[in-house]
């Protein structure tokens, strides 16, 4: 699937975590979830802030249909 897709995914949109892992300064998370009705599998990186929080940096779609 063309990389273009990850720009499908609009801000706010939900997805449910499948597997996660990670360090005490990011979380790699597989997420799925549905990207403007299609079906999507994908990885969300997110940094840890200082508050505690996630900012996510990376998110790449693996798969869609």
């Amino acid at each position: 699937m063309d990389d273009k897709i990850d720009s499908l995914l609009p801000l706010g949109s939900r997805v449910q975590i499948t597997k996660t892992g990670g360090t005490a300064k990011f979380v790699l998370a597989d997420v799925a979830g549905v990207v403007k009705g299609r079906s999507a599998r994908g990885t969300v990186i997110a940094d840890r802030t200082e508050d505690g929080g996630f900012c996510i940096t990376t998110f790449s779609i693996r798969d869609a249909r």
